[in-house]
């Protein structure tokens, strides 16, 4: 469903995406998640400007979640692998510990847009959007989920609404929905599972 057009390259059989596609992607993979990051950034400094350190803390905080939780998974599977003797990939763990730094997954979500662009396999196009799905939902669910909370909690604690509070609020809820109906079809059985329903 994602494909238009086939083309020869190296004499190996590739898929061209069309640029409708590529741009919905762009834009819920790249441009939403940034918007969302950005808007976080501008609360924090805000808050701090404003003299409430503790709740820019708590803002700042919220941004490396993801990572926290995401090393801390990792460790433990690379633990329990070492533990078995099995073989223990260095640069690929490094580089799933790396993915959800802050802002780490737009970008390879943009890297992912000039992969697309230039044509790919069938097979990895359903692997690109499965992977930046998945990637995605530490973002959401451990950073924009209590993001939402916590500046809902501060705007009614100080009763100041303020325009980069606001847009922070507004990006977390719609970055969240977002997440959780891709999820939906994202975490089903692979006999019914859509990488990317909106694509």
């Amino acid at each position: 469903e994602y494909v238009t057009s086939k083309v020869k390259t190296k004499g190996e059989l590739k898929k061209k995406i069309s640029t409708f596609t590529i741009m919905k992607f762009f834009l819920f993979k790249v441009c939403l998640p940034l918007f969302d990051v950005g808007t976080d950034i501008a609360s924090f400094l805000y808050l701090y400007n404003k003299g409430h350190e503790q709740w820019a803390a708590f803002t700042l905080m919220w941004m490396f979640v993801p990572f926290t939780v995401n090393f801390l998974i990792i460790l433990n599977d690379s633990i329990i692998t070492l533990i078995k003797r099995k073989e223990f990939k260095i640069k690929k763990t490094l580089m799933k510990i790396f993915l959800h730094f802050p802002l780490a997954v737009p970008f390879r979500n943009a890297y992912f847009c000039i992969v697309l662009l230039t044509g790919v396999n069938e097979v990895n196009i359903e692997q690109i959007f499965e992977e930046s799905a998945l990637s995605s939902f530490y973002e959401s669910f451990l950073e924009s989920g209590p993001q939402l909370i916590q500046q809902i909690v501060i705007m009614s604690s100080t009763g100041q609404v303020s325009i980069p509070q606001t847009f922070s609020v507004i990006s977390s809820l719609f970055f969240l929905t977002w997440a959780a109906c891709t999820a939906f079809f994202v975490q089903r059985h692979k006999d019914y599972t859509d990488p990317d329903p909106m694509m």
